[in-house]
């Protein structure tokens, strides 16, 4: 994954931006959306299933149907500006688009220059089982098993330090993500450690597989500062798709049934 951040920092920094930051009189930014009925977002389009393009030239993902999404709760309609990731941000700061979505993990280094909107996913690592592990009792249910991961990966270096506070815990190390879902399958372990697509397509394929979170990313939307309207209509948005269900469904869509919650719980006892 691109970035970590604590999820209790994430909800900080929308709070602390605004009360360190003067607010403007107006908001040219929202004005000018108003006044086109567009609303611009700047996408990476390298990153599925978050965004992509087609051989037609067409965007497509989870991001940019979010972004249909809030476009039309806003009465407005979407437009796409093709944008390198490292470029994101500044994008909307120099108003070549109004928002950016695009699997972005919140920075707070730059919270002078953008507003980040609340999470809407969590892409962090994910332990995959046949048990249904609750988050309060996954440090005592490690005890004395088998975790396969990918040589390498965030779930490799997870187990590492897992294995340096119980010694009981058996770690296989295989090359890629398949090779996780065929062990869990064939019980060669007992869980694996994994990122959080291939997590939610172990468990879409396999219905007697279990996935929880062991680390939070949370994935969320940027606006520059000069636009508090826009902010606020945004996470205005993304409450409502959230209460009226679009927003869990478009999470069911692309990831499976376990991906429909959005959930940021503390995972007690691990280290």
């Amino acid at each position: 994954m691109r970035a970590k951040i604590s999820a209790v920092l994430v909800m900080l920094i929308g709070t602390i931006v605004l009360i360190a930051q003067p607010v403007p009189q107006t908001d040219e930014i929202w004005d000018s959306v108003q006044a086109r009925g567009t609303l611009v977002f700047a996408v990476d389009a390298t990153f599925p299933p978050f965004s992509a393009l087609d051989g037609n030239g067409n965007y497509g993902g989870f991001d940019v149907e979010l972004a249909h999404l809030i476009a039309a709760e806003l009465q407005l309609t979407p437009q796409f500006k093709l944008v390198s990731f490292d470029s994101l941000l500044g994008s909307t700061v120099v108003r070549q688009a109004d928002v950016a979505i695009s699997a972005l993990v919140p920075q707070p280094t730059r919270t002078e220059e953008v507003f980040f909107s609340t999470p809407y996913f969590n892409a962090g690592t994910r332990l995959v089982t046949h048990d249904k592990v609750r988050y309060t009792t996954v440090a005592a249910w490690l005890a004395g098993k088998t975790l396969v991961v990918e040589l390498g990966s965030q779930g490799d270096v997870i187990a590492r330090r897992w294995q340096k506070h119980d010694a009981t815990l058996q770690v296989v190390r295989v090359a890629n993500n398949a090779e996780i879902h065929n062990a869990l399958q064939n019980g060669i372990a007992d869980g694996g450690l994994t990122d959080v697509v291939a997590a939610f397509e172990m468990t879409i394929d396999t219905a007697s597989l279990h996935t929880i979170h062991v680390e939070t990313v949370p994935y969320v939307l940027a606006n520059a500062s000069q636009a508090p309207t826009l902010h606020a209509a945004i996470e205005a948005a993304l409450q409502q798709l959230e209460e009226n269900g679009e927003l869990p469904a478009l999470r069911q869509k692309w990831f499976g049934t376990q991906a429909r919650a959005l959930q940021f719980d503390v995972v007690e006892g691990l280290p």
